[in-house]
């Protein structure tokens, strides 16, 4: 039985939305909500966190996240937002390969090596420089961009096709 509650999967939950609305932000605007990709990337960084909410600073860090799920889980229609397969897709996905990589430890420890050799960059640069962010991307690509089934990103070519973009949406699919 998990020792986690109610409130502490529900916060993960809307993390794994945020990251996933994100993704679709970018890849079919081009754009992302600062302070969310803030606060997601950042969660990365956090270590040893004493509650749930200490990876994300607080709630209102997670205000995208929050608002994706309940449009998502048909909950409300926030701002005339509607329900979005792909972001549900990717939120399935990243939930798939998150348990894939947790029963893989070699994989999963060189996550967190390769995150600590990020962190030097965050201190030098800034958490989204392009410099980190394309550091969060190559980690991306080296480790769970291996595990089957890969996601596939869908949105507009002109922004898929840019390396910062392509870069952002691997950093979201890490964090």
């Amino acid at each position: 039985m998990s020792h986690y509650t109610q409130r502490d999967k529900t916060i993960a939950f809307a993390g794994v939305y945020q990251s996933a609305r994100l993704v679709h932000q970018i890849a079919t605007q081009g754009q992302a909500d600062a302070t969310a990709l803030n606060a997601t990337l950042g969660s990365l960084f956090v270590d040893n966190p004493q509650t749930t909410l200490d990876v994300f600073g607080d709630l209102a860090n997670l205000r995208l996240g929050f608002q994706t799920m309940r449009v998502q889980m048909g909950a409300t229609e926030a701002l005339g937002e509607k329900r979005n397969l792909q972001i549900t897709q990717y939120v399935i996905s990243m939930l798939a390969l998150e348990r894939e990589l947790a029963e893989t430890a070699d994989l999963e420890q060189a996550v967190f090596r390769k995150l600590e050799h990020a962190q030097v960059q965050v201190k030098h640069f800034g958490l989204l420089h392009e410099n980190t962010i394309a550091a969060l991307a190559l980690i991306y690509g080296e480790t769970i961009a291996r595990i089957r089934p890969q996601i596939m990103v869908r949105g507009a070519h002109g922004h898929l096709t840019q390396a910062h973009n392509a870069n952002r949406i691997r950093a979201c699919l890490l964090a």
